[in-house]
């Protein structure tokens, strides 16, 4: 018998495939945290049995301006598999019915993350620790693309939909001289007409440090048994509002930090 998670997953699976998009509250039994996290596990199994392959994990609402923006009070997180991954300047391509861009700093990992040697460090120790795990950085924009209709969920909706991850682009990467914490962005939009709309922010959006939102999401999946792996693609968190990523439209980021400059961009 198929179970209600199951079912779910399927349900918001099918309505991303066709462009329907569902009213905040519609499916009920997403009104409880822990139904919300079996049907994300339950939409990855299945993804994951069609042939998809995970690649790593996003941190969704670790800025406070995100939060704020989509009227969210906690962070979550969500899985990313290989076929959401594109290289910068490449169209995001079909298949996305509302998708919205944030500019992120990623974390590509070099070794398995042990949660619970983590817990026993200070700040600072846990973010060398880190740092000697993760393999690379780079400048990315992540595209979300949520099954509800205006971005208006709940928490535990959002978490049930993957935190609304659907594409990754990846950038120039982030030199080790760089300081992760202070990194300045700026994100901007030009419409098909030539319009443009421009946010910017700073890299310590993301927990204070993006180090501090990879070891917020080591920890959370250490409560699930699982851990970061070697090779996972980590995004750590949006860093301004959201931008549109409408049909004709670029958004591009410039990532800057002391002498040096970064670049990523997408186009749909």
């Amino acid at each position: 018998m198929t179970t209600v998670p199951a079912a779910l997953a399927a349900r918001l699976s099918r309505e991303h495939d066709s462009g329907t998009l569902l009213v905040s509250g519609s499916l009920p039994e997403l009104r409880d945290a822990g139904v919300a996290w079996q049907v994300q596990r339950a939409g990855e199994r299945q993804r994951l049995a069609a042939g998809a392959v995970l690649t790593g994990w996003k941190v969704g609402y670790a800025s406070e301006a995100l939060r704020h923006e989509m009227g969210i009070s906690t962070p979550n997180y969500g899985p990313l598999y290989a076929d959401m991954v594109r290289c910068s300047g490449a169209p995001v391509g079909p298949g996305l019915a509302q998708p919205r861009v944030e500019p992120e700093v990623a974390l590509v990992m070099a070794a398995e993350v042990d949660p619970r040697q983590l817990a026993k460090l200070s700040e600072a120790e846990g973010h060398r620790a880190l740092s000697e795990a993760v393999a690379e950085v780079r400048c990315a924009l992540e595209v979300v693309d949520s099954v509800w209709a205006w971005y208006s969920f709940t928490w535990e909706e959002n978490t049930a939909d993957g935190s609304s991850a659907a594409r990754v682009v990846l950038g120039d990467p982030i030199p080790a001289s760089a300081d992760l914490a202070t990194i300045g962005i700026t994100i901007r939009e030009v419409d098909a007409h030539g319009n443009a709309t421009t946010y910017t922010g700073s890299s310590g959006a993301a927990m204070g440090h993006p180090l501090s939102s990879l070891r917020w999401l080591a920890g959370a999946l250490a409560e699930e048994g699982r851990s970061l792996r070697a090779g996972d693609i980590v995004l750590t968190g949006g860093l301004t509002p959201t931008l549109p990523l409408a049909a004709g439209a670029t958004v591009s980021a410039q990532f800057d930090s002391s002498g040096w400059a970064g670049h990523v961009e997408v186009s749909r």
